[in-house]
């Protein structure tokens, strides 16, 4: 059998797609999902013009990958480029079909995946505050992962976790494993977790072994590029970065290494809703590394105990382009990214119980109030506060 990977290239090098590679795949996909589509059809999927899709098909047609007798079509080499190449081989295509055709995100038929992630999430480590790390909940997890999926950004993708703290890499095998017909999802996905935390990495480590699928987890500290092992190896990018403008760059700047130097590529981007002015910033940033500000999830995470957030924060999706993107951080960085080196507050409890007050607080020996309720009064011993004083 002819090597598959070689035409696609060839196709794509034919067709001189601005659009990127991704979209052929995405053709062949469609192709395999919906045999006997029109051009039409498949146009409006890809939001192509109708003229370039009809080229794309008559390539694949001249290369042996399309049979167009009856719409379009794969041949046996298409099929097998689609199940054992693109890792549609272990998918539910009845399951992944009624997802992908509901236009919004419905977390009902997830509801065994949200619990089994709450369970995990359950015994977690607890947030290091002083790295901005945060909870959130299991349905943003799963909901995050569903996104990715019906964003075509999981099946058979390299997928690269900067940061993981909230263990969307577990979210994203859980999901994995709700479209398969096997328990082995090896194949299916190919994730990598870059983290400064040896705690989450060896959480995520021990939990995905259960799943039979490889989490590859590197430590990492982002103030230091990654290494060159990883760069542009990845088909898309998770990230919730510290909320401040310096960590939002350098986050991205490191993702934007990691990726492939293709069209039509995703970035996940969870960041708190700012100001207009703080907003204004953040798009300056985005057009200096050369992305796309595609879609705009407002309110879309929830967190545990994320007041000052309002418990709440935006996703993001950036694309990439061939041309335009380029990390703007390459090197060492050395300056601050966390926001409690910006801003260290210090917040003054009450015990409910016997008024003895505590100070929490980033250089405070009790850092978060997770961490008091866990201690507990040293008084009374009783573990319920009310919060009497920011600053």
């Amino acid at each position: 059998m002819q090597d598959v990977k070689d035409v696609v290239c060839k196709v794509y090098e034919n067709v001189h797609l601005e659009e990127g590679i991704a979209v052929l795949k995405e053709f062949l996909v469609n192709a395999y999902m919906y045999r006997g589509i029109s051009v039409k059809e498949m146009s409006r999927m890809l939001n192509l013009p109708v003229p370039v899709v009809s080229a794309m098909k008559n390539e694949f047609k001249k290369n042996g990958i399309a049979d167009l007798s009856n719409g379009i079509c794969l041949t046996e080499v298409g099929e097998y480029y689609v199940k054992d190449v693109l890792g549609y081989k272990n998918v539910d295509m009845d399951v992944l079909d009624d997802i992908l055709e509901n236009p919004d995100i419905d977390l009902d038929s997830f509801e065994n995946e949200i619990e089994e992630l709450r369970q995990v999430y359950d015994s977690r480590p607890e947030v290091d505050v002083e790295v901005d790390q945060s909870k959130c909940t299991a349905e943003t997890g799963i909901k995050r992962a569903v996104l990715m999926l019906k964003s075509g950004c999981l099946i058979g993708k390299k997928i690269a976790c900067v940061g993981d703290d909230d263990l969307i890499s577990i979210a994203i095998v859980l999901v994995l494993k709700h479209i398969a017909v096997s328990d082995n999802l090896d194949k299916m996905a190919d994730i990598t977790v870059f983290d400064i935390d040896k705690r989450i990495l060896a959480y995520i480590k021990k939990n995905s072994e259960k799943y039979r699928i490889d989490i590859d987890c590197v430590q990492h500290d982002f103030c230091n590029p990654i290494d060159n092992e990883y760069k542009n190896k990845f088909d898309c990018v998770i990230t919730d970065p510290p909320y401040t403008l310096n960590g939002l760059n350098l986050f991205l700047s490191r993702g934007i290494s990691i990726l492939k130097k293709e069209s039509n590529l995703c970035l996940f981007l969870s960041f708190a809703h700012k100001t207009p002015q703080v907003r204004f910033l953040m798009q300056q940033l985005f057009v200096s590394e050369g992305l796309i500000l595609s879609d705009i999830y407002s309110k879309f995470n929830s967190y545990e105990g994320a007041q000052i957030l309002g418990g709440v924060s935006d996703l993001m999706v950036l694309t990439t382009t061939t041309q335009y993107t380029k990390e703007v951080i390459s090197g060492v960085y050395s300056e601050e990214i966390y926001t409690g080196k910006f801003k260290q507050t210090v917040r003054t409890y009450e015990c409910k119980q016997c008024s003895e007050k505590y100070m929490v607080g980033i250089n405070q020996k009790i850092t978060t109030v997770e961490q008091l309720k866990s201690q507990g009064c040293l008084k009374c011993n009783t573990n319920k506060f009310n919060l009497i004083k920011k600053g």
